[in-house]
């Protein structure tokens, strides 16, 4: 395969930038709340920004074009529904979760249930949820290297993997806000130069005429799965682990806030933008329809100045949210499974040591799984991604929620509502694959959390009405 140098020489540009953010942070990290939560210090423009890098990712652009150029407007139903009802969801925790204090979505729910176990289980299930993530970024990645650069995906992923270990493993959340907030920048110009050109090529009827004159299709073929749908991205939205680390990274409850509103309305420009892209691709290249059809329109189709653009913004997309799980992943294991359960004594200075390790061992691990996969083809990443999403829903939002509804949950109400609606979602996954149902994972995983959640307050009344009568009996 030939190598682009023009192109490649970009890409490195963009890379040795990233990577001096990285070591720029290294030196403003003291401790574990600096690399966990970046000090509590990001005001308006940089909680901004750095919730945008986190939110638009692979899934998004890459896995986005790749659908709409198949099934156009149904992209609103099969993801922007869902994304706006969990952005909804945010802006009303973002109170609550900046005011909680912790630094992990985990030691929040321990704050709620005073329960070690379900600290620890919820951040097992957030590290197997992102294990999926993180791969389908790799994977969409390697894609967009070896179609407009030229270099094979499965080295592409090992040379991207370096670069996101560099930084987010020196600089933790304080690099990783800063990297996002550039690439945020580079996605908007990037994305906004894209759909120009198309609206420039295509006439405006074409978006509604033909296969496109109906979001009904697709993955959203009846109205149970786009109700389906809507739970998947919605509650996974809004139990995102990197969204809410944002919230307990600003300044203030304000800052929590109007970041995730004003963030809402840039993901809604993205994803209309990336529904015009998709549906441009359809008539400019009807033959490269599917996840290869960004990168594709940027080598081929696209003038080489906006090819370079788009390039760097598909990149910027990638690493925006590659580093953020990694970030996540290092600090909840360390901090809410290792500190929580095996070495309780251990110090700030331990903890951040720890963390950056567990950032980098997770980190190998995952390109090593990417690289190999890589030489199979995925199912579409906006589908594949989906499965991470139904179980980070379907294992936390119940017991967040009601965690800050309910007063005094039980430290069991809240372990059964996490790990039933975890065993539900993979389990509905497994069922849905064997041809055993239908039925979306997502109601198997909710439905399971309610249960769990019931039965443990109904376990405690029943404990506090005991107690209650033994204690009359004997007063009598």
């Amino acid at each position: 395969m030939h190598i682009n140098y023009f192109y490649l020489s970009f890409l490195i540009i963009e890379f040795i930038v990233v990577m001096g953010i990285g070591v720029w942070a290294n030196k403003q990290v003291s401790g574990t709340e600096d690399y966990a939560v970046a000090g509590r210090k990001l005001g308006g423009f940089l909680a901004w920004g750095s919730f945008c890098g986190a939110f638009i990712s692979a899934v998004a652009i890459i896995g986005g074009v790749g659908y709409a150029s198949n099934f156009g407007w149904s992209y609103l139903l099969f993801l922007g529904l869902g994304v706006e009802f969990g952005l909804i969801c945010l802006i009303l925790l973002a109170k609550k979760v900046h005011e909680s204090g912790a630094q992990t979505v985990p030691e929040m729910l321990y704050n709620q249930y005073k329960s070690k176990h379900l600290q620890a289980f919820s951040a097992f299930a957030i590290i197997i949820a992102y294990s999926v993530t993180l791969i389908t970024q790799l994977f969409s990645a390697g894609i967009v290297v070896e179609t407009i650069v030229g270099i094979p995906k499965e080295w592409a992923i090992i040379t991207l993997g370096i670069v996101f270990l560099v930084y987010t493993v020196l600089g933790g959340l304080a690099a990783v806000a800063r990297t996002d907030t550039l690439q945020t920048v580079i996605m908007t110009i990037g994305i906004l130069i894209t759909v120009l050109f198309i609206l420039a090529k295509i006439p405006f009827h074409n978006f509604f005429s033909h296969s496109f004159s109906t979001p009904i299709q697709g993955n959203t073929g009846s109205s149970l799965q786009v109700f389906a749908w809507i739970l998947v991205w919605g509650l996974g939205v809004a139990s995102e682990p990197y969204y809410l680390n944002r919230m307990f990274a600003s300044q203030n409850k304000h800052v929590a806030r109007k970041m995730v509103g004003f963030g809402s309305l840039f993901v809604m420009f993205i994803y209309l933008s990336v529904i015009i892209i998709g549906i441009g691709v359809h008539y400019l290249a009807p033959a490269h329809v599917g996840d290869g059809a960004f990168p594709y329109l940027a080598k081929n189709i696209l003038p080489s100045s906006i090819g370079i653009v788009v390039m760097m913004t598909l990149i910027a997309a990638i690493l925006s949210t590659i580093d953020s799980i990694l970030n996540v992943v290092g600090v909840y294991w360390t901090r809410d499974i290792h500190k929580n359960l095996i070495n309780t004594k251990l110090g700030n200075k331990g903890e951040l040591n720890a963390s950056r390790i567990a950032t980098l061992i997770f980190g190998i691990i995952c390109i090593l799984i990417a690289f190999t996969m890589s030489f199979k083809p995925l199912p579409a990443i906006a589908t594949f991604a989906s499965y991470a999403w139904g179980i980070i829903g379907s294992t936390l939002f119940i017991p967040i929620v009601a965690g800050f509804v309910f007063k005094r949950l039980s430290p069991l109400s809240g372990l059964l509502s996490s790990f039933l609606g975890f065993i539900g979602a993979i389990g509905g996954r497994m069922m849905v694959l064997y041809g055993l149902t239908s039925i979306n994972e997502i109601f198997w995983g909710v439905g399971l959390a309610i249960i769990g959640l019931i039965i443990g307050m109904k376990q405690k009344q029943a404990k506090s009405f005991n107690h209650d009568e033994v204690n009359e009996k004997a007063v009598n």
